[in-house]
C-alpha cells in the first residue's frame, strides 16, 4: 500500500485500487510490489481473477500505463498462467474508449473488460470464477478502500 494506492484480496479476487493521489515515487512502489506478487505467484494454485479500480484517470498517466504494460509484457507467459481474468473499472468514458481499443490492439493472454463501475467489474470476474457474490465483494471493497484512506493519504 502506498500513496494513492493499494494492492488487496477480495473474496479470492485480487483487487488494486488506484487514485489520482499517487506519486509518481508511489506508482513506482506498486510496480515493484505487482511484479513481487506476480513472480511469487504459485503456478499450481487456482488462478486468480483481478479488478483494478481507477476512479480518477489521473493516476495512470500515458508514462505511468507505458511502465506499467512494460513489466506486465515480462511477465505474460505467467500472467497467462495463473490470470484468470481482468476486469478494470473506471468512471471515465475517455479511459474506457483507449484500454478496450489497446486491449482489441494487444489482447492480453486471459479475458478481459473495461467497466464503469467495480460491481461490473465483479460481476465479469464471476462470469469466469463460480460462487463469487458481485454485490458482496463490490462493498467489501469499498470497506477495504474506505480503511485504507489514512495509509493511502500518507497519514
Amino acid at each position: 500500500m502506498g500513496i494513492g494506492w493499494m494492492l488487496d484480496y477480495v473474496g479470492g479476487v485480487q483487487v488494486v485500487y488506484m487514485d489520482g493521489r499517487v506519486t509518481d515515487a508511489s506508482f513506482d512502489a506498486y510496480v515493484a510490489a505487482m511484479r513481487t506478487e506476480i513472480d511469487n505467484r504459485p503456478e499450481d494454485a487456482q488462478r486468480l481473477g483481478v479488478v483494478y479500480h481507477v476512479p480518477q484517470p489521473s493516476a495512470l498517466s500515458s508514462a505511468r500505463r507505458r511502465k506499467l504494460g512494460e513489466a506486465l509484457k515480462v511477465r505474460e507467459e505467467k500472467l497467462a498462467r495463473t490470470t484468470l481474468a481482468y476486469a478494470m473499472a473506471t468512471p471515465s468514458l475517455t479511459v474506457r474508449a483507449g484500454l478496450r481499443m489497446l486491449f482489441w490492439l494487444a489482447p492480453p493472454p486471459y479475458p478481459n473488460a473495461v467497466v464503469a463501475t467495480t460491481l461490473e467489474a465483479f460481476e465479469f470476474i464471476a462470469r469466469h470464477q463460480s460462487a463469487l457474490e458481485p454485490d458482496a465483494l463490490a462493498a467489501e471493497l469499498a470497506r477495504k478502500v474506505a480503511a485504507a484512506e489514512p495509509a493511502m493519504a500518507g497519514r
